[in-house]
């Protein structure tokens, strides 16, 4: 039990400090703050078109959720809409 409270309490101590030093950079308040890419920086069609792809891949479900759960959101009552069952899933 000795060696667990120890390893326990070293691991405190790691996330503490790393917990301490992690935002070293203010997070930008408007899209304007939110720096570019570094001068010079090559950006290549191939490189472009799959930063695209993959934001569409991991954005669209979570627009999609969003957008659900609006219109869930709004319906009149508990019920069926477009097939979907509204009483488990309202906000």
């Amino acid at each position: 039990m000795t060696i667990t409270r120890t390893i326990l309490t070293a691991l405190i101590g790691v996330l503490i400090a790393t917990a301490n030093h992690a935002q070293q950079v203010p997070i930008p308040k408007t899209a304007a703050e939110v720096p570019g890419p570094a001068p010079g920086t090559a950006m290549t069609k191939p490189y472009v078109q799959m930063v695209g792809r993959m934001a569409y891949f991991w954005g669209w479900p979570l627009v999609n959720a969003a957008n659900r759960a609006v219109a869930f959101s709004k319906a009149p009552e508990p019920g069926l809409m477009g097939g979907v069952s509204t009483t488990d899933l309202r906000c």
